[in-house]
């Protein structure tokens, strides 16, 4: 992996030049976060929100998997035995292999087997961690309760923050361009993801996607290498019976493009 010193040295610059400057952002940095964040009131709460990530659990230090350091989370402050026996349980769970894994997904797969836990998590795997992300939630959540939703229920209150957290694209980052996006995608998700106002029936995507061509150019081109991905396991069967059609012994050297073309002249039957 490229330093920040070697990028400066290809860049024919001399990195010594800019340690000061590096030195001096960083003290500006640190004075920063030393005002806001040891003392923030919700501080306690956003580290203990960590503990429904099993990366954080089962990362380091042992002492991480004692309960007791998160009593701030209230259904933690006197656990039932029922939930003392799932943390137990989940706490031994150090043996699965954790990969990039939406929250959401994970705690999904456990409802069975952790069903209290599963409860809890939900509740909570929706807070934000970093001051920046508080801050982007903040302004989604004015959109959430404004002046003619004040009394939402609990219930309807989380099923709206959910909606709404599928509209961040960085739950998306395995998607290669949405993990480091362009101002410009930026603004054209921004764009799509205010569309709610259309009325959207049962339509193809293709036909969709094609419709948006002008409006959002740079979302359209992204749109159109994924749409095909197949998403359930009968698909992906059927799908990789007719790829050996365009992969065969004779077409090893396709280029991308060229495997583009093939597939979607396959997959329109021409």
């Amino acid at each position: 992996m490229q330093t920040l010193e070697d990028l400066i040295k290809d860049l024919k610059f001399n990195p010594e030049e800019f340690y000061l400057i590096f030195r001096e952002a960083f003290e500006v940095t640190y004075e920063k976060f030393k005002f806001h964040i040891p003392n923030h009131p919700a501080r306690s709460l956003f580290y203990a929100s960590q503990v429904f990530d099993p990366k954080f659990i089962h990362i380091r230090d042992i002492t991480r998997k004692d309960i007791r350091r998160y009593n701030i989370i209230k259904e933690f402050d006197n656990p039932s035995d029922g939930l003392l026996q799932e943390w137990e349980i989940y706490c031994g769970l150090n043996n699965e292999i954790i990969n990039e894994i939406e929250l959401d997904q994970y705690w999904l797969s456990k409802e069975t087997q952790l069903p209290i836990l599963y409860k809890i998590a939900f509740d909570y795997i929706w807070l934000p961690v970093s001051s920046c992300s508080v801050e982007q939630n903040f302004s989604m959540y004015n959109s959430l309760l404004d002046s003619d939703r004040q009394n939402l229920s609990l219930d309807s209150l989380k099923r709206l923050n959910i909606d709404i957290t599928r509209k961040d694209i960085r739950r998306y980052n395995i998607i290669k361009e949405f993990d480091n996006p362009s101002d410009g995608l930026l603004q054209e998700w921004e764009i799509y993801c205010g569309l709610n106002n259309e009325i959207i029936n049962e339509i193809e995507l293709d036909q969709y996607w094609l419709s948006k061509e002008t409006q959002l150019p740079i979302l359209y081109k992204i749109a159109f290498d994924y749409i095909w991905l197949p998403v359930s396991s009968c698909s992906v069967e059927q799908n990789f019976s007719m790829y050996n059609s365009l992969l065969d012994s004779d077409r090893q050297n396709l280029s991308l493009d060229s495997l583009k073309r093939l597939n979607m002249l396959y997959f329109n039957g021409f």
